[in-house]
């Protein structure tokens, strides 16, 4: 049966993304706020004037997030990770004396990051070509492609110059390599039921796709979508965990959505 994909993103600011279990964030960006002595105010201080700007980067670059230990001390996130956002780019530590750290000096941080987007996502490249150009990859007057991350997401471009159409309109660019990415995970989803509903995916006429960061999630119905925005995370997870297991040659487990807390 031919499958009609629905091509409609989850916006990258979905507030389900902001938890009531997430991290609380820090904020360090350039000219931040002084007191009377004209210092930059305490670590903890910054943490209560978080601005809706911040906010708003931890809610679209978490889902791509490639690390689950502290990009300081190397210890796993766990629900006290805190959140921190420098110029447009966020950081996840293990407590405030390794948030004060990166505010003090990022750039050993996000080289690490980068590397590890890439090392993340770069497998996950679909069979498209320069997002950007839409140049075919391996011409003799391009030569090898260039591995470029914006903010959490890789980009794989035909050349350097394309990191400025990147820079220009990221969202729109990445819209096309999301869209692509639902195509091809589309054909191979380990789940035959609807992680919401636990109906059968095509009971209820096409699939309902949805992102969450690179990995495709899809709902028996509309009605199913705002289980999905509150427990996006959880859901992601239990189909990457479901591809696992059939890469592994068991039977993928049917996900289903996680229950609340009481």
């Amino acid at each position: 049966m031919k499958i009609q994909m629905k091509t409609t993103l989850v916006h990258w600011s979905l507030a389900l993304l902001v938890t009531a279990g997430a991290a609380f964030s820090l904020t360090s960006t350039a000219g931040a706020a002084q007191d009377e002595k004209g210092e930059k105010p305490a670590v903890t201080e910054q943490a209560d004037a978080v601005s809706d700007a911040d906010k708003a980067v931890i809610a679209a670059q978490l889902p791509f997030y490639p690390m689950n230990t502290c990009v300081v001390s190397g210890k796993p996130l766990d629900e006290d990770a805190k959140n921190v956002v420098i110029d447009g780019n966020l950081y996840r530590t293990c407590c405030s004396r390794c948030a004060a750290k990166i505010i003090k000096d990022s750039t050993e941080a996000r080289k690490d990051i980068e590397a590890a987007v890439i090392a993340a996502q770069k497998p996950l490249w679909p069979n498209m070509p320069c997002p950007v150009s839409g140049e075919a990859f391996g011409g003799e007057e391009m030569g090898d492609p260039v591995d470029f991350v914006y903010g959490m997401r890789y980009f794989k471009l035909c050349c350097g110059g394309c990191k400025r159409g990147v820079a220009k309109d990221a969202d729109n660019v990445y819209g096309k390599i999301s869209a692509a990415m639902m195509t091809e995970q589309a054909k191979t989803y380990p789940l035959t039921k609807c992680v919401i509903s636990g109906e059968e995916l095509g009971s209820m006429g096409d699939p309902i796709d949805r992102m969450y960061g690179t990995t495709l999630v899809r709902l028996c119905c509309k009605g199913c979508v705002r289980g999905f925005e509150k427990n996006a995370a959880a859901l992601a997870k239990q189909v990457k965990d479901a591809r696992i297991d059939r890469r592994r040659g068991k039977d993928a487990k049917e996900a289903s959505a996680p229950k609340p807390e009481k």
